[in-house]
């Protein structure tokens, strides 16, 4: 993770990496702010700080606390499914016990069963609220009991996506779901592609298995940000280099006309930091030295 990453947290969490350089407001890597049924990517929430790197009045600290105060606002969506609508075992997956999940799977609970809201046991599991402990064994349980890897919450939204963008991501999660048989689109969605999600807040391992299943790797987000954008953006070589590996074109735009490799820098005076941006520019190079070779 970058090391400019800040994090607050709470019943929300919400992480803003942006340049050291106050006046500029440069947006880094990831904003989210990760509510019960409210989620957001960094590339949604870009505008915001477009407002103030365009030189508008809205200053950055403002920005910041609408994020939080959205946070707080009671969402009616969420509010609509009570406790007590969810079975027992969506309730014991949401507080990690596994031993009644396996108590209850035993005695026939469905691992399928839905609310009226389409909340599920996997969803309650993968939406993972606890540090410090995994939700692998719970998630790992409903599986194999015949929890759909493909479901969807009550926004749309896949249970892969819902591992990638929660509070306390494991990637480990994820890539059992890909083994159970979650879909990848071969097709660009119109917000954060899959991979651009995997680069911005999981894993090397991630990655790699989406773009086996057939994930597009030159997506572009609303913003016209791609997944290398974001590798580069947080000058994570390991991951640049991936991409780049796997067909990531460097040479494509974000809607600031700002190549892969104009994001690829840092104000951050650490000595790593800087050594990490480098080693990410020298990789972009490298890859354009070849292409012009060829």
């Amino acid at each position: 993770m970058n090391p400019g990453l800040r994090s607050l947290s709470g019943s929300w969490a919400a992480w803003v990496v942006y340049s050291s350089r106050w006046r500029e407001a440069r947006l880094s890597g990831v904003i989210r702010c990760s509510c019960r049924k409210r989620d957001f990517s960094g590339s949604t929430l870009q505008m915001l700080f477009r407002t103030r790197q365009n030189g508008n009045s809205m200053p950055t600290p403002l920005i910041l606390v609408v994020l939080l105060l959205f946070c707080w606002i009671p969402n009616a969506s969420a509010q609509s499914t009570t406790d007590e609508s969810k079975t027992p075992l969506m309730k014991a997956s949401a507080k990690g016990d596994l031993k009644a999940v396996k108590h209850l799977l035993s005695d026939g609970a469905d691992a399928r069963s839905r609310t009226k809201d389409g909340e599920t046991a996997l969803y309650e599991a993968i939406e993972w609220r606890h540090s410090g402990q995994s939700n692998l064994p719970i998630v790992a349980s409903l599986l194999s009991a015949g929890a759909d890897p493909n479901e969807t919450e009550i926004f749309g939204t896949s249970a892969l996506v819902i591992s990638l963008t929660r509070d306390h991501i494991n990637p480990d999660v994820t890539l059992l779901l890909l083994r159970s048989g979650a879909k990848v689109s071969v097709d660009c969605p119109k917000s954060d592609s899959l991979v651009s999600l995997a680069t911005q807040d999981s894993s090397l391992a991630v990655i790699g298995a989406l773009l086996e299943k057939g994930a597009q790797v030159n997506c572009k987000d609303t913003h016209g940000m791609t997944a290398l954008h974001w590798a580069a953006l947080n000058g994570q070589v390991d991951r640049v280099a991936l991409l780049l590996k796997s067909g990531a074109d460097r040479s494509l735009k974000n809607s600031e006309g700002k190549t892969a490799l104009d994001l690829a820098s840092s104000t951050n005076p650490d000595q790593r930091v800087q050594s990490s941006f480098a080693n990410t520019r020298a990789a972009l190079n490298t890859e354009m030295a070849h292409r012009d070779d060829r």
